[in-house]
């Protein structure tokens, strides 16, 4: 193989790679909220942080994920997102020690408008890393 061939099959292979790491951690169809939410991501709230410090990282982590917090309690935050054909809410709460990230979206197909079962899982797990790393700093202030 000649080394034009050889940098040309790196490059699509490459770019390849990347355009399927564009799709992953969205569960369309295949996975509804209802679904998902019987098993959610979560994030553990470290010994020394109280609860308004956990939903203090809980707003963080949305806002800095251009989230819209549309509703904060002491217990309770809710975030919405409208993005990539994906109309979704998340609604963070403490439950036993823990920041639990329930889900409620859906997907609208951007051609035919048709909207079905979808679950960002891959927007929740950034979510879910954001608040550990902001939870992890918490702990040792």
């Amino acid at each position: 193989m000649s080394k034009r061939n050889l940098i040309l099959s790196i490059l699509l292979v490459t770019a390849l790679a990347f355009l399927q790491s564009g799709c992953a951690g969205t569960h369309v169809g295949a996975e509804s909220s209802e679904d998902y939410n019987e098993n959610p991501l979560m994030a553990a709230i470290p010994d020394g942080v109280n609860n308004k410090k956990a939903m203090d990282a809980a707003e963080s982590a949305l806002i800095g994920r251009e989230w819209t917090v549309a509703s904060r309690s002491d217990d309770e935050i809710t975030g919405k997102l409208k993005h990539r054909a994906f109309d979704a809410k998340v609604i963070i709460k403490i439950e036993d020690r823990n920041l639990v990230l329930y889900s409620d979206a859906v997907y609208i197909d951007p051609q035919t408008e048709k909207v079905s079962s979808g679950v960002p899982y891959g927007w929740l797990q950034h979510l879910r890393d954001d608040m550990q790393d902001i939870l992890a700093v918490q702990a040792h202030k």
